[in-house]
């Protein structure tokens, strides 16, 4: 069968829709937020190839693998073993690295056991072993380590309260033990102590002294102050402490290991003589070749070896992300470059009539690097798998070989399939929300009003962080700021060390904003309590009654509208309260209406409805109108905050803050997951935050928003130690001019 083809599909939104999607090709699923795609592609036909799946093993496997509810939808043909490629950050073991989940670390492992200058195996060379692990960090890289700039005021001497912790305060009986040592002139300021006098004043063993004075007991032991809290950090017992002591401490590289993780033995061996494990976990996996390109390869372990550690690092690096290192621990890398890596793993795999689904694979890439993952995901088409992709950037869309256009609107709106066909269709169609992206080029325009001469700027000097090391920038205030740049250039690196360094910082992440079915943006909002108040007010009753997390509840369901059932391997079946019909409320609060409607079917309102529902109600028509000016008009009142996308999520948040003026507004990819059209709602919401009188800085690659901005940031050259320098920072009218600049010819491009 040559498609994989989909009936009667009406889970969520979709309008018992039919979609056919070709094999062996590239599909591109589009539609403005809320559409329906995702519905599509992950509730029906991923869910579904797991759920197929997992029903074909044994009742016994199944009990302890994860459980698929059946979609609701007529029929599907054609389906094939799925795999997702999604931008869910890496959770989990500590020890976990780059290395390890891509496993070209376990390649080296090999490589040094084989060809080392010492006669050790594959396994001494783990730092997940007791063998390989090093003592100190088991196999970490970090340890604790004392911060002695905030345990010691370098400019006071010991009488003058120089130690900063409680316990040796002037006075206390640590403190009365250093003075009866009389090893110190309690006069002398620290930074005037020799290296021998800090040394001992910190890290000294403990040492029996005797006392001269009668201050202390006649004998007693004196201990370095860093050795005797790091004793107690250890000390169990010390947990009652162990708040207050946390601010003296920091992460830091593990002394012993420098970082590598690993034991004496395996870290000090050598491959042709020259190379130990620290040189290949701690270069960017770019320059792993070129090591290896140093070495003796005529051996059959390096003839084996060799090729597939370099075909792994050539696909990573031709997803842009090679300046990573094998030894950064994976749970630190950001959702863009854990989906590339999980994409590169994809890239050197020999499966092939596997469907591959990928959801924004373009989000927080750079242009240059969208046009590298165009070329990947065709190598895995060419492979003869089938790939499809929730996307709304343009080069992805026009490269496609097949789209399906979900909408035309969202929510109530959305759901339909609109049209499908080849770009060089879609282009033709005016019915379809892509046809200006295929019609229309200069479809955004330049900004050139902003005049520098008459702004006023943050400075920010001398900056080091990360990759970046003494760069300074200026951010106009009262003005949108782009950071652009490829990955790993410093954007995020820079937007970090704005946010510490300026009063007022609000980062607005799109990290989710509720893990329960209990909150909906009417009760985040707190339009809700309005809502409540006005019909307690109409109708003589408490405020409590209308609420479904109160007095109104349902009584079997709890005020959730439906009765989950575990059915152990076959998975949860959730279905609609008996009782309550899924309306969340006491069969009594539902008789009270204001205008016709009681309270569960204003939560099935739109914001949109709602705004004309409540058309007379100025509060209420305030909070919602702020809703609608984000953007999320589309949205029901009583949906649940654990479904919002995260894009939908940070706009939520943005509502709590539209009233606020004088702050800072720092924006990760606002745009992420967004169709075009929605993308002019939030350079409206960015603006109306710069007329509020706030500084807005966006980590944006999307060329819509960069056109818009005031001033532009954009960081490079390439990304990891390549990066790091500010290749250009002013308006848009001179960084078109600017050919150093890569961000700068794309916009050129596009315009």
């Amino acid at each position: 069968m040559s498609e994989i083809k989909i009936w009667g599909a009406r889970e969520n939104n979709l309008k018992n829709i039919d979609v056919a999607i070709q094999k062996h090709k590239l599909t591109a699923v589009s539609g403005v937020s809320g559409s329906g795609k995702s519905t599509l592609i992950y509730d029906i036909l991923f869910n579904e190839s797991q759920r197929q799946y997992l029903d074909s093993l044994s009742s016994y496997a199944r009990r302890i693998l994860p459980r698929y509810e059946t979609a609701d939808f007529d029929r599907i043909e054609g389906l094939t073993s799925c795999i997702s490629i999604n931008q869910g950050m890496f959770t989990g073991n500590p020890k976990s690295t780059v290395g390890t989940y891509t496993e070209l670390y376990t390649h080296l492992r090999l490589l040094f056991s084989r060809l080392g200058d010492s006669m050790l195996s594959a396994g001494d060379f783990s730092f997940n072993t007791p063998a390989g692990a090093c003592p100190v960090c088991g196999g970490l890289g970090t340890a604790m380590t004392v911060n002695k700039n905030n345990l010691l005021d370098m400019s006071k001497s010991l009488n003058e309260g120089a130690i900063q912790h409680k316990t040796w305060k002037v006075g206390s009986r640590y403190w009365n033990i250093i003075q009866a040592s009389e090893f110190y002139d309690m006069d002398k300021k620290l930074c005037d102590f020799t290296e021998e006098e800090m040394n001992r004043l910190l890290f000294s063993d403990a040492v029996s002294i005797q006392s001269k004075g009668a201050k202390v007991a006649q004998s007693f032991s004196y201990e370095g102050i860093v050795k005797r809290l790091i004793k107690r950090k250890k000390d169990e017992r010390g947990l009652s402490a162990a708040d207050y002591d946390s601010q003296f401490f920091s992460d830091g590289v593990c002394p012993e290991c420098g970082g590598v993780r690993l034991s004496e033995k395996p870290r000090n061996v050598k491959l042709g003589g020259c190379f130990t494990m620290k040189d290949f976990v701690e270069c960017e996996l770019s320059e792993i070749p070129g090591l290896l390109a140093q070495l003796d390869n005529s051996s059959p372990a390096a003839q084996m070896l060799f090729p597939i550690i370099i075909k792994q690092v050539e696909s990573i690096q031709g997803l842009g992300i090679g300046y990573l290192n094998l030894n950064r621990s994976i749970s630190s890398v950001s959702g863009g470059e854990a989906q590339k890596l999980k994409l590169a793993k994809q890239l050197v795999s020999s499966l092939t009539d596997i469907t591959y689904i990928l959801d924004e694979p373009t989000a927080g890439l750079h242009e240059r690097d969208v046009r590298k993952l165009s070329e990947s995901l065709g190598k895995i088409v060419e492979r003869g798998n089938t790939v499809i992709v929730i996307e709304h950037d343009p080069y992805i869309l026009k490269h496609a070989d097949y789209i399906l256009d979900i909408g035309p609107g969202a929510g109530v709106n959305g759901g339909k399939l609109v049209v499908a066909g080849t770009p060089e269709e879609i282009g033709r169609n005016e019915s379809s929300s892509l046809f200006t992206v295929f019609n229309n080029r200069n479809t955004i325009a330049a900004k050139i009003q902003f005049n520098e001469e008459k702004a006023e700027f943050r400075k920010y000097d001398n900056i080091h962080i990360h990759n970046i090391n003494g760069e300074s920038v200026r951010i106009p205030e009262n003005a949108i700021t782009v950071l652009t740049g490829v990955s790993g250039s410093g954007k995020t690196s820079l937007s970090t060390y704005i946010c510490a360094n300026t009063p007022k910082a609000v980062v607005m992440d799109q990290s989710q904003i509720g893990s329960t079915s209990r909150g909906n943006i009417a009760t985040y909002s707190e339009v809700f309590d309005l809502i409540r108040v006005l019909y307690a007010r109409h109708t003589g009753q408490s405020p409590s009654l209308f609420s479904f997390n109160s007095e109104g509840s349902c009584p079997e369901c709890n005020g959730k509208g439906y009765i989950e059932t575990d059915m152990h391997y076959l998975g949860n079946v959730r279905n609609i309260c008996d009782v309550c019909g899924g309306r969340r409320y006491r069969e009594n609060v539902l008789k009270f209406k204001y205008y016709g409607k009681n309270i569960s079917e204003v939560l099935e309102m739109t914001v949109s409805e709602a705004l004309k529902f409540f058309e007379n109600e100025e509060d209420i028509v305030k909070s919602l109108e702020i809703l609608e000016r984000i953007g999320l008009e589309y949205i029901t009142l009583g949906q649940p905050l654990n479904t919002l996308s995260g894009g939908e999520g940070q706009r939520l948040k943005l509502s709590q803050k539209l009233s606020q003026r004088g702050n800072m507004y720092i924006f990760d990819e606002p745009t992420r997951g967004l169709h075009p059209k929605d993308t002019e709602k939030i350079i409206n919401v960015l603006k109306l935050l710069v007329k509020l009188h706030n500084t807005v800085i966006v980590i944006e690659h999307n060329l819509d928003v960069i056109a818009q901005a005031d001033w532009i940031i954009d960081m490079g050259p390439e990304g990891g130690k390549n990066g790091g320098k500010v290749v250009f920072q002013g308006t848009v009218e001179n960084i078109l001019k600017c050919e150093d600049s890569l961000t700068g010819c794309y916009l050129r491009e596009r315009l």
